[in-house]
């Protein structure tokens, strides 16, 4: 459990005396049956309740704190207060300002919803301006080919902008709320709008591509329908942020999973799915075999992209709920600029999209444009660069303009219209498991040559090519080629592709020596990029899993979390049932807890006798003898305060200074819930004289912080710290020295009277027949344990169910006992066996028991005598 504290005063209307006020505290299922009430109704269901002084003239008040309990449910906890009774501002209404201040368990701040947000916010400003760097890198290669840019990588452009200044009114509000508490709330209504217009453009930016805009059209004329249709979206998405934003309740909340606001958002995604999925179905009738393949992967990202909302919504439920803003602030980020990225490698570079659109040519890269001088000039890539159908290409003749230095096409200016038409209807780059096919830019049309590699080595001996491009194969399915410009004139060059027969070393040192240009061709390389993002994505999420699974669990945060190697141990919030009644014997040691019981009950009665109370108390003694149950049993008897328990092994870690911190978060959590009891177990996992584990200065730093907790110079007031152990001459000295374990008790074996209590107790859950006699039963079990006694009647119980008998009689009890015995020996045996150990016996009893069998023996060998 946590703890929380508040404090009120006035800053309007100071009351001129004192007055006091129900704070009413309700949780999430309670709160929720709150607001279905009027006003001053709410009270009747609060969970619990308490009185807050405001005091006059705006004076802050006393604090008041209480407990916050832990459940295995994460829940939301509500404060209210309440003017309902007294009226003190029905005439003059008041303004409260408070302070909260919630701890948890350790002692550490309590993690609000909105904690930190600001880092979170300022991160993925910084990201998202590293990616607008690369989208503005790419626009500027994208305009040296092309000089203009497209409609659609200007929506783009406009879409990412107005992403950034979402992201910058957001940072804004959030660190002014981390200054104040309550940020700048304009900015935050303003950035969620223009978030949610934002992702409406970005939405029909693909329902627009999926009803055939660029793929079967070039203009909006048969689409006229869908741009009213998606601005009364905006609209409706507007409304419905604006009403959670300004409803300014945690129903309505835009960023809450259980809100309606996100719940009608995430509507509106699938609605527009279906139109997304119709429009793809609608175009894919129309489509060429290729666009139906562009269709069918351009289909799937868009689903993944329309379900990322709902899916965020839904998974939101897994985590706390003061971790529900973040998760779905980094998750709604991330499938953004995921979008982003690939809209901007699908509208800037050579992919897919680039073979089956039917563009202007100003838009691809590497496409063509008219000039003033009545050319449409190549400008960025050589003529083995350019690689298209020449089914639109009229009349084009290539040619060097030897002023600028750049490949021109000279054009007829009466055919510049069907010429740009019929290029950007045939305009694809072909997929390299389908072939690649060169243009010859002649004076008539002309398609792609692929000549055989005798004529190019003939070539290329004769000094008849100018140029050479490499282009490798990416996926291994079709041998290596080259593109080259076979000169057939001063004015123009032949574009000829060649299958190489594997000699690509060869041709590269014949054109090394002829003084040839020779470079690989990265045109239309989609596939080699899309290798290497995948390549980097994973290696990425490798890298950041990785990275975070060694956080998790070896890092404070990681300690309780889904990857931690072991739990900091937790106090018990079930009533501690357990008596010194209920433990068997031991008269003695209850005698001395007793002090232990008496301190934690009234801890004034030693302090004000300037007294120093036994704060740790060290049970020693054989396994099964009840130390723990020791334990619980004084803090039954001390009111019921908690029990804290731990394992020593728990602390015991490879990595350094991880066994150090788990002491330290024990006795945090044990400070936070005092007065308590710690019990640690097996005490000599930690506290050997002679570690020998894997690392002694791991061991070091786990005792000396454990002899730090103990008796150092922090407070454990309130915090008893028992442990058990049945080793205890192997336990360093300084753990036994008056200060820390100064009490050290000895839990003996039971005595006859002892284990015939233990019969007693642990007999009642089961059903025994009226032949048994625990008198009888305790004589016959000497030397062992109250945890024997326990599985000795266990045992026998299960027999008697076996045998389907209506009791445990005393004699089935007497077989589990000598079963018990004869386990015992057995193991005894063995391992003497094992370990080569013999028994030992004296001399002189041996020496007579040999004359004893020699004597036998003579007597067997001698002759009867009449």
């Amino acid at each position: 459990r946590g703890s929380w504290k508040l404090r009120i005063r006035t800053i309007k209307n100071h009351t001129e005396v004192p007055i006091v006020l129900p704070v009413d505290i309700y949780r999430e299922k309670s709160f929720a049956k709150a607001e279905g009430l009027q006003e001053c109704e709410k009270r009747s269901a609060r969970d619990s309740s308490m009185m807050i002084t405001l005091p006059a003239g705006g004076e802050w008040g006393p604090w008041i704190d209480d407990h916050l309990y832990t459940a295995k449910r994460p829940q939301v906890w509500y404060w209210a207060m309440s003017d309902c009774e007294n009226n003190h501002f029905a005439t003059s209404p008041g303004r409260i300002r408070f302070e909260f201040i919630a701890t948890q368990p350790d002692g550490s701040e309590f993690s609000a919803e909105r904690s930190g947000v600001q880092w979170i916010l300022l991160l993925q400003v910084l990201v998202f301006g590293a990616f607008s760097c690369h989208f503005y890198s790419a626009c500027r290669r994208f305009v040296r080919s092309a000089e203009s840019l497209h409609p659609l990588v200007i929506t783009l452009a406009c879409i990412i902008a107005l992403q950034a200044l979402v992201l910058l009114f957001e940072v804004l509000h959030m660190w002014r709320y981390a200054y104040n508490g309550y940020g700048l709330k304009a900015l935050d209504v303003i950035s969620q709008m223009l978030s949610v217009v934002d992702e409406v453009i970005v939405t029909s930016l693909l329902i627009l591509i999926a009803s055939g805009y660029t793929l079967l059209q070039s203009d909006l004329g048969d689409l006229d329908i869908v741009i009213p249709i998606v601005f009364m979206v905006a609209i409706i998405h507007i409304l419905i942020v604006g009403f959670g934003k300004v409803k300014d309740d945690a129903s309505y909340k835009f960023y809450e999973n259980e809100g309606v606001a996100g719940y009608l958002l995430s509507a509106m995604r699938l609605c527009l799915l279906a139109w997304f999925l119709w429009a793809i179905n609608r175009t894919g009738k129309q489509a060429s075999p290729k666009l139906k393949y562009f269709l069918n992967k351009f289909s799937a990202v868009g689903i993944l992209y329309f379900l990322s909302y709902p899916m965020l919504i839904i998974s939101t439920d897994l985590w706390p709920p003061h971790y529900r803003y973040k998760v779905m602030l980094i998750g709604d980020f991330a499938v953004k600029l995921g979008v982003f990225m690939w809209l901007t490698t699908l509208f800037l570079t050579r992919g897919d999209y680039f073979q089956v659109s039917t563009l202007n040519s100003s838009f691809l890269p590497g496409g063509l444009r008219p000039g003033w001088n009545g050319f449409i000039r190549y400008v960025s890539l050589p003529c083995m660069d350019f690689v298209t159908s020449a089914l639109g290409v009229i009349g084009v003749n290539l040619h060097k303009d030897e002023r600028e230095g750049r490949w021109k096409f000279d054009i007829d200016p009466l055919r510049l219209s069907g010429t740009v038409a019929g290029f950007g209807l045939a305009f694809a780059v072909v997929n390299r498991l389908e072939g690649h096919r060169a243009s010859t830019p002649a004076a008539t049309t002309t398609e792609v040559s692929e000549v055989p590699f005798s004529s190019f080595w003939k070539q290329l001996k004769d000094s008849q090519v100018s140029e050479i491009a490499f282009i490798p194969s990416v996926d291994g399915t079709m041998p290596p080629m080259l593109r080259y410009c076979a000169a057939t004139g001063e004015a123009s060059r032949e574009a000829l592709t060649v299958a190489l027969p594997g000699c690509s070393e060869m041709v590269a040192d014949e054109a090394m020596k002829k003084g040839i240009r020779c470079y690989t061709s990265t045109e239309a390389d989609a596939s080699l990029a899309m290798l290497q993002m995948m390549a980097d994505l994973i290696g990425w999420t490798a890298s950041l899993a990785g990275f975070l699974i060694l956080y998790r669990m070896y890092s404070g945060d990681g300690v309780n979390g889904p990857f931690g190697a072991k739990k900091t141990p937790t106090a018990s919030t079930t009533k501690n049932v357990t008596k010194f009644s209920d433990v068997a014997g031991h008269e003695q040691t209850k005698v001395e807890l007793r002090e232990i019981v008496q301190y934690l009950r009234d801890p004034q009665s030693f302090s004000s006798l300037g007294a120093r109370p036994p704060l740790g108390v060290l049970l020693e003694g054989p396994s099964g003898v009840g130390k723990t149950l020791l334990g619980r049993a004084t803090a039954g008897e001390a009111n019921d305060i908690p029990f804290l328990y731990a394992s020593g092994s728990e602390f015991v870690e490879v990595y350094v200074g991880q066994g150090a911190k788990r002491v330290r978060e024990v006795f945090a959590q044990a400070r936070a819930v005092s007065p308590c009891i710690l019990f640690i177990d097996e005490l000599d996992a930690i506290g050997s004289r002679n570690f020998r584990g894997g690392d002694g200065q791991e061991y070091t730093q786990t005792i000396n912080q454990l002899l730090i907790e103990m008796d150092g110079i922090s407070d454990r007031d309130g915090v008893v710290v028992m442990a058990a152990t049945n080793r205890f001459d192997g336990l360093d000295s300084s753990l036994t020295r008056p200060g820390r374990f100064d009490r050290c008790i000895h839990v003996s074996l039971p005595d006859a009277a002892a284990r015939e209590q233990c019969f007693v107790i642990h007999g009642k859950k089961l059903k025994l027949g009226g032949d048994v006699e625990n008198k009888a039963l305790a004589a016959e079990t000497e030397g062992m344990t109250g945890a024997d006694i326990e599985h000795i009647l266990n045992q026998a119980a299960l027999v008697a169910a076996r045998n389907k008998e209506s009791c445990v009689s005393q004699g089935r009890i007497l077989e589990s006992c000598e079963k018990l015995r004869a386990e015992r020996r057995e193991r005894e045996e063995r391992q003497r066996v094992k370990e080569g150990q013999h028994d030992e016996i004296p001399f002189d009893q041996w020496a007579a028991q040999t004359f004893l069998n020699l004597a036998k023996n003579s007597q067997k060998d001698s002759p009867e005598v009449d």
